[in-house]
């Protein structure tokens, strides 16, 4: 039996349709899944964060505490001297970010607009910092910063931000060169024209048009800075923030100050892992909170800057 040519255009479309709603339907089972996976973990500390120690133990609590508190916040923010601890790591990151953003900009821009003896040698040498781990480096840093007198302060790592050897500076100078290497060069050849120097030319047109990717390498730059643990204990132990708290926090010295908490051994492991879960949260709350303002920037600079694709 012969079909029509609008009935073979209606089988068509219907095959056509089925196939996009079964496509999406695994796609987004797939996701679920996969986001599921990464959240859960995240999920249970949250809602543990909540509870008393009698909901820790009670096998039919799992989401939803049945005694709430806020007491784990309190002991927590307690141990890691959440205030001082906050403001030393505001400062240093911020700090340490507008000089990892200065000198990583300005070399990104320099190996995508300018010509120059060994260009291609130098940025292979920059790409080479992305594979050398800073543990192979780490005792010339050391020995060369204490040459210098300048271990136990935050020297080492503003200087290290500001020449271009921050952490993972490698990587935001290839963005950058990616970024302006897509760049239109009739944009430069007309400020040119118009009687523009090379730095105007770089401050009032090519900066301009580099948002996306400055806030992302900004999100990016703060948050390694944030997490850092690594160089911190390196160059300046004494130093206190929040991911170097963290790991020296003592739960124990104010746990039984707690009258709560009465009943229950200060050792124990299962109340004392829920203090450093609640601890860590507090820790990556203030990132999660920048992120979600910044999104919009960072998706955008994605998908303009090439990392991927």
């Amino acid at each position: 039996m012969m079909l029509s040519q609008q009935q073979r255009h209606i089988v068509y479309t219907a095959q056509r349709k089925s196939k996009e709603w079964g496509w999406a339907f695994v796609r987004t089972i797939f996701i679920l899944g996969f986001s599921f996976v990464i959240l859960y973990p995240l999920f249970n500390m949250l809602t543990r964060a909540f509870m008393e120690p009698q909901d820790l133990y009670d096998s039919s609590v799992l989401w939803l505490p049945r005694h709430f508190t806020l007491i784990n916040f309190e002991i927590a923010g307690n141990a890691l001297h959440y205030g001082q601890s906050f403001l030393n790591s505001l400062w240093t990151s911020t700090l340490a970010t507008l000089l990892q953003l200065f000198s990583c900009v300005t070399a990104g821009y320099a190996f995508a607009r300018y010509k120059f003896a060994f260009r291609n040698i130098l940025f292979v040498l920059v790409l080479v910092t992305l594979i050398v781990p800073p543990q192979l480096t780490m005792i010339a840093s050391y020995m060369y910063f204490s040459d210098m007198s300048l271990l136990n302060t935050q020297w080492p790592m503003m200087l290290m931000a500001a020449t271009g050897m921050g952490i993972r500076s490698g990587l935001f100078i290839y963005m950058f060169r990616q970024f302006f290497t897509s760049m239109p060069k009739e944009t430069e050849e007309a400020a040119m024209v118009d009687g523009a120097g090379h730095f105007r030319i770089f401050l009032q047109v090519m900066l301009p048009g580099a948002l996306t990717i400055l806030v992302t390498v900004a999100l990016f730059s703060f948050v390694w800075q944030w997490n850092d643990v690594f160089f911190v204990n390196l160059y300046d132990r004494s130093f206190q923030n929040l991911s170097n708290s963290i790991n020296f926090a003592g739960f124990a010295d104010y746990f039984m100050t707690y009258s709560e908490y009465a009943g229950f051994s200060q050792y124990d492991p299962v109340i004392q892992k829920n203090f450093s879960s609640t601890a860590a949260i507090m820790v990556v709350a203030p990132l999660v909170l920048l992120f979600v303002v910044m999104q919009r920037y960072f998706v955008e600079s994605v998908e303009r800057s090439g990392v991927v694709g």
